[in-house]
């Protein structure tokens, strides 16, 4: 493959040659801007590629198979598309939708790091459009007419009732857990704009059936519960929460055991007393504290838990492997970071240590996301149009990277 060395070579002279012809010759022209030699490069890139001959051959008299060929565009393309495939290159990186919307210190960051199965997700018809975007809602205490706020973690039931109102009016829908786990990781289908009405800790019946039961009745909503499976619980207790999910309108996660104690990083030898467990190393607190709600949750409600609501909200990084260990698919923290889109997370610095996206999920607080729903909406808008002004260039990447993937339709 002497030629094709040569070849290379040849390339990145020609680069070199386009790029300095780029520069301005004094302090008075225009300055070109990396983006724009980025795109003369790969002009020029693709009309080597296709011009050179490796082995004797030119790149169209290559035989039917032949790795040149599956990798050189059409002439007819070549225009069309800013890619540059070539036979040992490292595909381009993907375009990646950033909203100025976020607060100071967070980011956003993907987690599918197989780019072939996020385009293939993204753009499948049957998944949901670019720009879906989830709402997940944390309630912690309604507070019902004539009772007194006291605190960030209560909303009044007037707060309540006008965020739920605003949502409909905004074309907001409610999902189930399970409709959100489909979601992140395959892009399942879901409602444009949803959210996830996740109340955490225990309450009763009455209280679901006062504050949640009406939205489910007249927009079949369905609310989730970050449940505490502690024994504290007396059996009228359990028996009400059993009754609530038998009706499937309720929809129970795991919230802790103790939920007293945060599953911070422990120093190794540290000793946690709490009132469920006694006093145990710290490493057999966090264990139990999130493996315990399974074997409960099976024995009681008959199924096993997808998310885990972190107790206290709180995690670190030994918390979060073991929550995978024992097959959570996502978790929840009290942070309020932005609205979720597909492999799309904000998240703030104590999130991004732990290297996890989907067990850090950020929340936003009932008291106040009525006021957020026109940035999601915006937020949701501009990812849309982002996503359909770099649909052909996506769709070429998959088409040139990703062989042996199902076809995606091209309009």
């Amino acid at each position: 493959m002497a030629c094709l060395r040569w070849k290379t070579g040849w390339l990145v002279m020609l680069f070199l040659v386009v790029a300095s012809g780029c520069k301005p010759a004094s302090g008075n022209e225009p300055v070109v801007q990396d983006a724009e030699l980025t795109a003369v490069f790969e002009s020029a890139l693709l009309t080597a590629t296709y011009g050179v001959a490796v082995d004797g051959q030119s790149a169209t008299e290559m035989p039917a198979g032949s790795l040149t060929e599956l990798q050189v565009l059409p002439t007819e393309e070549m225009t069309a598309s800013p890619l540059s495939p070539t036979p040992e290159g490292t595909p381009l990186p993907l375009p990646v939708y950033e909203s100025n919307k976020l607060l100071a210190g967070v980011t956003t960051q993907t987690y599918l790091a197989d780019k072939c199965t996020y385009l293939q997700y993204r753009w499948d018809p049957l998944g949901s459009q670019p720009g879906t975007v989830v709402v997940p809602v944390m309630y912690h205490s309604i507070m019902g007419e004539g009772k007194e706020i006291t605190d960030n973690m209560q909303v009044s039931e007037e707060e309540h009732h006008i965020f739920l109102n605003t949502a409909k009016a905004y074309d907001f829908e409610a999902i189930t857990m399970a409709q959100f786990s489909s979601f992140m990781y395959e892009n399942g289908k879901i409602p444009p704009r949803s959210m996830l009405l996740i109340v955490d800790d225990r309450h009763k019946d009455a209280y679901f059936r006062l504050f949640f039961r009406p939205y489910y009745d007249t927009f079949g909503w369905p609310v989730i519960n970050g449940w505490i499976s502690t024994p504290l619980s007396d059996e009228d207790l359990w028996s009400q929460q059993v009754g609530l999910s038998n009706e499937g309108w309720v929809d129970y996660q795991a919230h802790g055991v103790d939920h007293s104690i945060p599953l911070y990083d422990y120093k190794s030898g540290d000793l946690i007393s709490s009132k469920v467990y006694g006093t145990v190393p710290a490493e057999e607190f966090i264990y139990r504290e999130i493996s315990d709600p399974i074997n409960i949750y099976q024995e009681r409600f008959g199924k096993r838990p997808v998310a885990l609501i972190w107790p206290m909200g709180y995690f670190g990084i030994q918390a979060v492997e073991i929550a995978r260990a024992v097959d959570y698919e996502l978790g929840f923290t009290v942070y309020e970071r932005g609205p979720i889109m597909f492999d799309w997370v904000p998240l703030g610095p104590e999130e991004r240590a732990v290297n996890d996206p989907l067990m850090v999920l950020p929340r936003y607080w009932s008291f106040a996301v009525a006021y957020r729903l026109e940035e999601v909406i915006q937020t949701s808008d501009e990812a849309r149009a982002f996503a359909e002004q770099n649909r052909q260039q996506e769709l070429d990447w998959y088409r040139i990277y990703c062989p042996g993937y199902p076809t995606l339709p091209e309009n």
